[in-house]
């Protein structure tokens, strides 16, 4: 029985989807309107947090957005529906 917090490198998820190589930026857009971009170079410092207490994120879910070094982990970005890789 899973009852901790989950998360996984995004540069995990990146390396399947094979990118363009000329891509420069990923964006991390929410239910709300919002639109998070930042340089690919960050990539291996962005975590996919996707389960709390060992249950899937339902509310702002599925995953929210963390930073390795913790700097957003009282504020995640939440509610990320799409993500794009230019």
């Amino acid at each position: 029985d899973l009852s901790g917090t989950f998360g996984i490198y995004l540069n995990h998820f990146l390396k399947n989807a094979e990118p363009n190589e000329d891509a420069k930026t990923i964006s991390f857009e929410t239910v709300n309107g919002d639109n998070h971009k930042f340089p690919l170079e960050i990539l291996d410092t962005i975590i996919l947090k996707y389960s709390i207490d060992g249950k899937p994120i339902r509310e702002n879910g599925p995953v929210h957005i963390l930073f390795k070094d913790g700097s957003n982990i009282d504020n995640p970005i939440k509610g990320v529906n799409a993500v794009n890789v230019q």
